[in-house]
């Protein structure tokens, strides 16, 4: 079927970018802002004001990974996920108060980033959060593809190194492996289509360029696009090279 002979023809990414969903824990960074809950304690849940949204009243990871909290001072929360904060500051608290429940989320995600160009709709920087983000999440992000953009050759960019990725396998075919779950400092980019040209040449209506297209190009197409044989051409002396 159509649906295996595209997965059959796009070899699989690099094994180092295959991960599930279950793998992947946000790390708080440095910018990113922290609500901490103490549960019958308002004073240290909202200590600005219960006006205020939890972005503006939260705390804020400092340039040296720390943030500050009443009765403990700082905490180093860089590198942690949010399960390890509340332990860290729940064992903190119990030298103040009886068995303290406590809840720690991040109320702003500002510090993990991946940056999309090339040919989508809002090339940009979107933010990372909590939930796992592919590949498809990212460019739906940033508005979906243009119509000149080559969805086969897709590339990221990690840590130095270039991957090539197909979002037409992953949208036609379903193939999952492509969908990559994305990281801090990805790059993507979604080339144009522009350099997948044909050029006819001969005993045509219309000799010229054509553009291949996401869905690629048939002989048939490409001799149909520009106004088909004209009298003088031969059927059976038609070359592709």
């Amino acid at each position: 079927t159509l649906r295996n002979a595209i997965v059959a023809d796009v070899p699989p990414p690099a094994p180092d970018l295959v991960r599930e969903d279950s793998d992947y824990q946000y790390k708080i960074g440095i910018g990113d802002v922290l609500q901490v809950t103490v549960w019958d304690h308002p004073e240290l849940t909202i200590p600005a004001g219960s006006n205020r949204s939890s972005q503006e009243s939260g705390n804020v990871v400092n340039e040296n990974g720390t943030i500050y909290y009443p009765y403990i001072g700082y905490v180093q929360v860089a590198g942690l996920t949010t399960q390890e904060v509340r332990e860290e500051v729940a064992s903190r608290l119990a030298r103040f108060i009886e068995t303290p429940q406590v809840d720690v989320s991040v109320a702003d995600f500002r510090s993990q980033r991946v940056y999309v160009s090339g040919a989508v709709e809002s090339p940009g920087v979107y933010a990372l959060s909590n939930v796992p983000t592919r590949l498809v999440d990212v460019v739906n992000l940033a508005g979906g593809l243009e119509d000149g953009a080559d969805w086969r050759n897709v590339t990221l960019t990690r840590n130095g190194q270039v991957y090539n990725l197909s979002l037409k396998a992953v949208y036609e075919a379903g193939n999952k492996l492509h969908n990559v779950l994305l990281q801090q400092g990805d790059v993507i980019n979604v080339p144009l289509g522009d350099d997948q040209k044909v050029f006819m040449l001969g005993e045509v209506g219309s000799a010229g360029t054509q553009a291949m297209g996401r869905n690629g190009l048939t002989l048939a197409e490409a001799i149909s696009n520009v106004g088909g044989l004209n009298g003088q051409s031969e059927a059976t002396g038609v070359f592709v090279v």
